[in-house]
């Protein structure tokens, strides 16, 4: 197991709003798209060797997973 995670997405979006998605708080929890879980960023520091840690709670079953990484 490596620990990455590999993602690969096409988006119509001027670079701009995409720079802002992965380096401001607000931003970044609009980005998942998913409308029945409510997203929470606990921690962003967007720099060289910062970390994230971020939550989302289902809506229809109140469960609730965290993760981070760097």
């Amino acid at each position: 197991m490596s620990n990455t995670v590999s993602l690969h997405r096409i988006l119509k979006a001027t670079p701009e709003k995409v720079f802002r998605a992965f380096t401001q708080a607000s931003e970044k929890a609009s980005w998942l798209l998913r409308t029945d879980f409510i997203y929470t960023v606990h921690e962003m520091s967007a720099k060289t060797g910062g970390t994230f840690r971020m939550s989302f709670q289902n809506f229809s079953t109140g469960n609730s997973h965290s993760f981070s990484g760097n």
